[in-house]
């Protein structure tokens, strides 16, 4: 990587190959401007553990982050009740089946029935507002840009992250700007 000359690094990779990457860069000295890890392995919890301060800086895409609970309060109160729970905060695997949950729940009540047919009509007929949402999305609502496609919610979104203040730092949200958590650091502020 380094001998092509790139000042981006991006990776998709699962835990133990995310932090081989991040060592063997640290190790050889590199400066690249940006930093990017597709979830997966760059979204687990030791990840930053076990670098600590070298993840930094480090950008990656997800879909949840517990400091939305700063711009969203219902990702606060409903992150609050899941910590004490399960012992830690929502990922965004744990929080898209959260609202997958609340999609049932809302497909039921409107249904008033469990027959297939009156779910179905009633997930077509379905739109959650964001504010009811932990996720960062616009809302849930079925269909596609797509012809024939109706099986997606198009209001549905990721986030950036950035991993800010390690070792005791966070997943901030830097994009979209409606839900950001903090300023983007840029560029990659180096090794420490």
């Amino acid at each position: 990587m380094m001998a092509s000359g790139a000042n981006s690094y991006l990776f998709v990779s699962y835990l133990a190959d995310s932090i081989l990457f991040i060592k063997t860069l640290k190790e050889l000295g590199a400066s690249p401007r940006l930093i990017w890890g597709q979830d997966a392995g760059f979204v687990e919890a030791d990840f930053g553990k076990t670098l600590g301060s070298a993840v930094n800086g480090i950008l990656t895409r997800d879909l949840f982050s517990p400091e939305l609970g700063k711009v969203k309060p219902v990702a606060m109160q409903l992150n609050k009740i899941y910590k004490q729970r399960a012992g830690y905060d929502f990922s965004g695997s744990s929080a898209r089946d959260f609202v997958g949950l609340q999609v049932w729940a809302h497909a039921l009540n409107d249904a008033k029935s469990t027959d297939p047919k009156a779910i179905a009509k009633a997930l077509n007929a379905l739109h959650i507002s964001s504010k009811e949402l932990i996720m960062p999305w616009k809302g849930v609502r079925f269909g596609s840009p797509f012809p024939g496609d109706t099986q997606q919610n198009e209001l549905g979104s990721g986030v950036i992250n950035q991993l800010q203040g390690f070792p005791d730092g966070k997943y901030q949200v830097v994009y979209p700007f409606e839900f950001a958590t903090a300023n983007m650091v840029h560029p990659f502020p180096g090794w420490k």
